[in-house]
């Protein structure tokens, strides 16, 4: 039988590549207070900072002023920031519980459902609970380097999410609802155990980086080729 070879638009990143690209803004400190300036010298986030660290590949920054410390985006917006479940407020944005060992999901942070931000990455969850539903507010979701095998149905529900990382963890498929995230522009799917993507994958139009590098594919779908806003290399081979 003969075989036609698509060429699907898939963007493949290794983490040497997103560390590039999402390093641009790079630290400096000026009479004592930390900034953001960009590749040529021009001053993108002011110098307002009593500490601060490197912007890593996840976009993001710990800064701290005022005795107050936030997560920092490249627009400069400023996310009021919790490292553990005891500083949780009702203004805090941003929860990091990355590299807690954890095996299940804090139910109390269910009650701060404002949050825009939640590291949950380098844990050993098992399952996402139901109500993550409840973090309508989120644009940041991080779940790489967990055991997750499964997404619930109610992950669609987070539309205004526009970066989920879910790399190594044992994902067999995802749920057709990942095609209501449509303000995604990031989805790190590498380093699972995925055979195929939903054909509702389309609807992420306009999501602009898609890794699926270290899965199982036997097939994608053709309507991969209508996200039009990847900023993608060619990957041949699957039939």
């Amino acid at each position: 039988m003969k075989k036609t070879i698509l060429t699907i638009v898939v963007l493949i990143f290794l983490q040497s590549v997103l560390f590039a690209q999402f390093t641009q803004l790079k630290l400096s400190e000026k009479d004592g207070k930390y900034g953001f300036i960009d590749e040529h010298g021009n001053v993108k986030i002011d110098y307002k900072y009593d500490d601060a660290e490197k912007f890593t590949w996840k976009n993001l920054a710990k800064v701290k002023r005022d005795n107050k410390k936030y997560l920092l985006d490249i627009t400069g917006t400023e996310h009021l920031l919790a490292e553990n479940i005891e500083e949780l407020t009702d203004e805090t944005q941003a929860l990091d519980l990355s590299n807690k060992q954890l095996k299940k999901i804090p139910t109390e942070i269910f009650d701060y459902t404002k949050l825009k931000i939640l590291l949950l990455n380098s844990n050993k969850l098992t399952v996402l609970p139901h109500e993550i539903e409840d973090f309508t507010h989120l644009t940041h979701l991080y779940l790489f380097g967990n055991s997750l095998k499964s997404l619930p149905k109610e992950i669609g529900n987070l539309t205004n999410l526009t970066y989920l990382h879910l790399s190594g963890n044992d994902l067999i498929s995802l749920l057709p609802e990942i095609g209501n995230l449509t303000n995604l522009i990031y989805l790190n799917l590498s380093r699972n155990v995925l055979k195929s993507l939903p054909n509702e994958i389309e609807g992420l139009r306009n999501l602009t980086y898609l890794d699926i590098s270290g899965n199982k594919f036997d097939r994608l779908p053709k309507k991969i080729q209508n996200l039009s806003n990847l900023k993608t290399s060619d990957y041949n081979g699957f039939c």
